[in-house]
């Protein structure tokens, strides 16, 4: 069964963050330090108005970490915790142990419990969905194997 979804899709061929960073970064230096407002710096740098607005306020902190902000919903384990999950993988790999969807979702739910972190796992693990999100964010380094029959 196809997993349900709540979000819309963008509206065809709207693309989603278009716009250099770098040039993001000029445009929120240059509002910042009141060189220029935000629709002359929108067009100077070609980079959306409403973004440029949300993204010069100080709350997002320095110019890079402003420009640098991620699209979407923050992961649950976060980017620390996931990349010890991706550790841990690799090493259970590394001792020749298959590693199956199964135990990767164990071992996620496990490391949420651990460190008191406000998860949406039920008490076998994390969902199918959330394997295969995980698995696709890093996929350069792990694949999950199907276990064979010897």
């Amino acid at each position: 069964m196809p997993s349900k979804r709540s979000w819309k899709r963008a509206a065809k061929g709207k693309k989603i963050r278009q716009y250099n960073q770098e040039n993001m970064e000029k445009a929120i230096n240059a509002v910042r330090s009141r060189e220029m407002g935000y629709m002359k710096a929108s067009s100077l740098f070609g980079v959306p108005r409403t973004t440029l607005h949300r993204l010069s306020n100080p709350k997002y902190g320095d110019v890079h970490s402003a420009s640098s902000v991620k699209v979407g919903r923050p992961t649950v384990l976060g980017d620390q915790l996931e990349e010890q999950l991706v550790e841990d993988c690799l090493k259970m790999e590394g001792d020749f142990s298959d590693l199956t969807r199964k135990d990767l979702k164990r071992m996620a739910l496990a490391m949420a419990i651990k460190n008191k972190l406000p998860h949406p796992f039920n008490d076998h693990g994390a969902g199918k969905k959330w394997c295969k999100l995980f698995l696709e964010r890093h996929k350069d380094r792990l694949s999950a194997r199907k276990p064979t029959e010897t």
